[in-house]
């Protein structure tokens, strides 16, 4: 009679039946290696530790060599071509002019068209803090407010402003809500000196309005007071004038066909109109990018400005840039400043009130 109690005895006399798979078998939830007698399957695979390891051992490799990062060595060595890229997206530019020019017959609707596919470009580089709109921007001046003349594309703070008038087809800025504005024009061209009327299209006509819509600088504010939680006092302080650009998708006629040209007329003309006109940019897709130099008008000599610098090394590029920096350079507003926007509106409300009575 064995001397184990029935359970062991049992479990002793029970035969293990290893399953194999391939050259491996599973025994008791472990892979194993699989024997390879008669009797080394009858006794089953040797005991190992539990974290033993089956596999091989690995030659020693240093941590700061190159094998380490193989991902590394893989990559290319090519830089990546983004100026390229741009020149292929300005390409497009010009094939968009050309279907939409075969599509539609409408000038308004061919203007919209192409408005539409420049807003389409900026909300693509654009962070969301700039919200892009089109219409008016509301303004002070010593006779009330006013209003601009409509503008293509208007840049305005999304997050801390917005329209005070929102209509279906356009909106309504205050200039305390506005960095910018951009001119879309399917064509540029030169106007001549002896014309009447200037084309809608010249960068003459764009100078002119250039001017005026730069010489909308007084902005109002709310300011907190610092020795009162509730108390505000209002703040009329001249801003930095907005920024501006033109974008057009092909030139026309010997001045705006020749960069050197139209930079010379730009500098002519912006001379002629004076101080505060200056095009922060001017793009021509698959032609050119000219912009104002900026100089510091505490120090600058009359010989100093309105120069006026051209290149047509991926223009759009340097647009791009050009516009991302000049935006995020433009100042903004102390964060307790708010908007006086009812200063816009001309009309004080009568107020009455109540105090408990218990």
């Amino acid at each position: 009679m064995s001397a184990h109690p029935p359970y062991l005895r049992k479990r002793a006399h029970t035969q293990v039946r290893p399953y194999k798979t391939d050259d491996r078998i599973r025994w008791r939830g472990t892979a194993r290696r699989a024997p390879t007698s008669p009797a080394a399957l009858r006794q089953g695979p040797a005991r190992r530790h539990p974290l033993q390891s089956t596999l091989p051992p690995q030659p020693q490799q240093s941590l700061t060599g190159p094998q380490w990062w193989p991902s590394l060595a893989a990559m290319p060595e090519t830089p990546p071509q983004f100026a390229e890229l741009n020149k292929i997206e300005e390409e497009l530019l010009g094939a968009k002019l050309q279907a939409v020019r075969s599509a539609i017959v409408h000038a308004g609707e061919k203007g919209r068209a192409l408005e539409h596919g420049v807003r389409t470009l900026l909300r693509s580089i654009l962070p969301t803090e700039y919200g892009l709109s089109t219409g008016f921007i509301v303004f002070h001046t010593n006779e009330g407010p006013r209003l601009s003349s409509q503008l293509d594309i208007i840049i305005y703070d999304a997050i801390r402003s917005g329209p005070i008038i929102s209509l279906e087809t356009c909106d309504v800025f205050p200039l305390e809500a506005v960095y910018g504005y951009i001119e879309v024009k399917a064509t540029l061209q030169s106007s001549s000196d002896g014309a009447e009327n200037l084309a809608a299209n010249s960068i003459e006509k764009c100078l002119m309005k250039n001017r005026e819509l730069r010489g909308m600088t007084d902005r109002r504010y709310w300011v907190s007071l610092p020795d009162s939680p509730i108390k505000a006092t209002l703040v009329k302080h001249e801003w930095v004038s907005i920024r501006s650009y033109v974008f057009a998708f092909e030139p026309v006629g010997s001045i705006a066909g020749s960069l050197d040209a139209l930079a010379q007329r730009m500098s002519n003309f912006s001379k002629e109109l004076g101080s505060p006109t200056h095009l922060h940019g001017v793009f021509v897709a698959n032609h050119g990018f000219l912009y104002t130099k900026p100089v510091d008008a505490r120090t600058a000599t009359p010989d100093d400005c309105f120069h006026i610098g051209y290149t047509n090394d991926h223009p759009l590029l340097a647009f791009k840039t050009s516009l991302l920096q000049g935006l995020a350079r433009f100042p903004r507003p102390q964060d307790e400043w708010a908007p006086a926007i009812e200063q816009y509106f001309q009309h004080e409300p009568e107020w009455k009130f109540r105090k408990p009575e218990i």
